[in-house]
């Protein structure tokens, strides 16, 4: 299958914060003009992916991460999407951060990898803007 992944403009941050702890006002959910965010909850952490502008330095996180998202929405009965966009960018040695949502799939790929990512899911056949 042939997919078309979109660039979300901006840089991203993926931040960890103990589930003991209640979310921080930076973290309060995001305004109208931002395309991406996310928060996960389990038995051990919270994890927050939003603008990278808006993490204060302190914050245990992972900074400067680009987001290419899978355009449209995809039928839970389609298979090997995420794995096949994965397999591309470990073959060129590229690490992710994946997360998918009710409609489709997010990949975070560090921004110095941003452009070589672009290039290898291109190289696959998949539309990237």
């Amino acid at each position: 299958m042939k997919l078309t992944l979109v660039t979300l403009a901006g840089l991203y941050s993926i931040t960890q914060i103990s589930r003991s702890l209640a979310i921080p006002i930076w973290a309060a959910p995001p305004n109208s003009q931002d395309e991406f965010y996310s928060i996960a909850y389990t038995a051990d952490e919270i994890s927050i992916v939003t603008k990278a502008e808006r993490v204060p330095s302190e914050a245990k996180s992972e900074r400067d991460w680009a987001v290419l998202k899978v355009k449209g929405e995809l039928d839970f009965s389609l298979t090997g999407i995420l794995s096949d966009i994965a397999g591309v960018l470990a073959a060129s040695e590229i690490p992710i951060f994946a997360i998918s949502t009710f409609n489709t799939d997010y990949i975070l790929v560090r921004h110095t990898h941003l452009h070589s990512a672009q290039r290898a899911l291109r190289t696959k056949g998949h539309t990237v803007i």
